[in-house]
């Protein structure tokens, strides 16, 4: 079960780096930079592992050689990849928001093209006339 999730994180997470591009569920999708990270946090739990298990070798290596002990060491994998889907979780939700704000902030400033200008005719009875400022 552990590998099938960490393949899946894999997968997503080299495609949302290629293509920029993050399935968040139904017709939902971060895109850009924001996608790209989430990316990396779908492939944190290879280096992280590694890591983990080269600290714990250097330290206790009669430890790790225990056969005993190799179910901690899946329940430590286990928990770092759990760790990273729930990160991947709240920072899939908070880039979707940001993104929605943002886009809504583009729309408003597209219906107000004129908001920080004061454009009408020179000439209030010639309606012909270029507009300028006064």
């Amino acid at each position: 079960m552990l590998l099938i999730i960490e393949i899946a994180l894999l997968i997503f997470g080299l495609k949302a780096l290629y293509s920029g591009k993050f399935s968040a569920g139904k017709n939902e999708y971060v895109i850009g930079q924001r996608a790209r990270r989430l990316g990396l946090i779908c492939l944190a739990p290879f280096p992280t592992a590694f890591c983990m298990g080269m600290v714990l070798g250097l330290v206790v290596p009669h430890w790790i050689n225990d056969p005993s002990n190799h179910l901690a060491l899946v329940g430590i994998e286990f928990l770092i990849v759990i760790f990273c889907v729930v990160l991947l979780t709240v920072m899939t939700k908070v880039y979707l928001r940001q993104q929605k704000e943002e886009e809504q902030r583009d729309r408003d400033d597209d219906d107000m093209p004129y908001e920080d200008e004061d454009v009408h005719p020179r000439d209030s009875n010639n309606p012909y006339a270029a507009p300028g400022r006064d």
